[in-house]
């Protein structure tokens, strides 16, 4: 594998990477709405952190006080 076809390659992930970190929050974001569910339980569903979970939720939180 030649030098572009390496980075072609690391960039294709990376791409990947950031589409499911994406696709996660949203999914966290809509369980965070639309449920009473506990944030470990979100975390389980969307298989991400609970750290991740916490994060998106101070996001939402601070959009709402600053509208």
């Amino acid at each position: 594998m030649d030098t572009f076809e390496f980075m072609k390659m690391e960039g294709y992930e990376e791409g990947l990477a950031m589409g499911k970190a994406k696709a996660a929050a949203n999914v966290v974001k809509n369980l965070l709405k639309e449920t009473d569910l506990t944030i470990s339980i979100i975390a389980a569903i969307a298989d991400v952190s609970v750290t991740f979970v916490n994060k998106i939720q101070k996001q939402m939180n601070s959009r709402k006080e600053n509208s």
